[in-house]
């Protein structure tokens, strides 16, 4: 029966083919696949693919290679975190939109949003509830949720009332300074809002790098577009950036489903800082073609990753040049 073998060069997967062991793709030697035998801490699989492999010689060579991680849908018992509520502590940000423009139906499933997110939280977890319009304002600063907290919320949320402009790029800021104040295990900052930023920053890409600046220090962020006319490059630019998702409710029965996945996914982590190592020959370049993945040397910055998630990143690689003949296996 035919084992599953891999080409050095190109990573190619394919059967064993009779007689010489040659890559139908490249040429290049193929291995037999080996699985880890290393006990613990194999349960994120990754693969590199280059997109091409021939190359001319004795210039620089621009290719894509690229990097696919794989988390598991549950990580394996002897990895968990042993806590009482099965997962670590999370301190879970809301910014919250109360401009003229979340009016009528939009304000009140944002409000909706954050009042069943509340009660999705364990007790010990931290709430804070970030609030913009014209101005930026920290509504309830960072505590542990409990019993009496939960009315606090629910009381604060009653009061609100949408007016005036919308100070997106502010209300998002602030809600990342809470974060980063009262940093636990597991960081999330959900803006819901419809995008329609005009106060203050509102170019779409230098909204976007407010929440990549995150990610290196722990914290995600996601967004929860609200309604029909709200601003999608806004809403999904940031959560892109800041590594979390991007979620639209057009009503309030969509809530449940996206709070379960989102705060389940941000708390229920299958790598936490991840990083990929590169083996390349030396003076090779290497750039990642989204920012979200920064590159230093060798290395790129995958960051948290939740369970039962795929992630892809492309980089771009710049090979010196190389004499006729010549084979050079890429791994990391």
């Amino acid at each position: 029966m035919p084992r599953l073998m891999r080409c050095k060069y190109c990573g190619t997967p394919q059967d064993e083919p009779r007689g010489a062991k040659i890559c139908v793709q490249c040429g290049g030697e193929l291995t037999f696949e080996v699985q880890p035998t290393q006990k613990g801490r194999t349960y994120v699989k990754a693969q590199l693919e280059l997109d091409q492999i021939a190359a001319p010689t004795d210039q620089i060579v621009e290719r894509h290679l690229v990097i696919t991680v794989e988390a598991p849908d549950t990580v394996p018992v002897e990895e968990q975190v042993d806590t009482a509520s099965g997962r670590e502590p999370l301190h879970f940000v809301a910014v919250l939109d109360t401009s003229a423009s979340m009016v009528g139906n939009k304000i009140r499933a944002a409000k909706e949003a954050v009042r069943q997110a509340m009660h999705r939280l364990v007790d010990d977890d931290v709430f804070s509830l970030v609030t913009f319009a014209t101005d930026v304002r920290c509504l309830l600063e960072a505590k542990r949720v409990d019993a009496g907290f939960r009315r606090v919320v629910e009381s604060a949320l009653q009061e609100i009332q949408a007016e005036g402009n919308t100070a997106l790029c502010g209300g998002l800021e602030l809600g990342v300074q809470k974060a980063l104040a009262n940093l636990e295990k597991t960081n999330l900052v959900l803006l819901l809002s419809d995008g329609q930023a005009n106060v203050g920053e509102t170019d779409v890409k230098a909204v976007g790098c407010r929440a990549m600046e995150t990610r290196s220090k722990g914290v995600t962020v996601s967004t929860l577009g609200v309604g029909y006319a709200y601003n999608e490059a806004m809403m999904a630019g940031i959560a892109i950036e800041g590594g979390g998702r991007f979620y639209h409710i057009a009503n309030a029965n969509q809530i449940a489903a996206y709070l379960r996945g989102e705060l389940g996914e941000v708390a229920s982590l299958a790598a936490r800082n991840a990083a990929v190592t590169l083996n390349l020959p030396a003076g090779t370049g290497v750039q990642t073609l989204s920012a979200a993945y920064p590159v230093q040397g060798h290395t790129v910055s995958l960051g948290d990753i939740p369970a039962a998630t795929t992630l892809e990143v492309v980089a771009r690689v710049l090979l010196p040049p190389q004499p006729t003949g010549s084979r050079l296996p890429i791994d990391g």
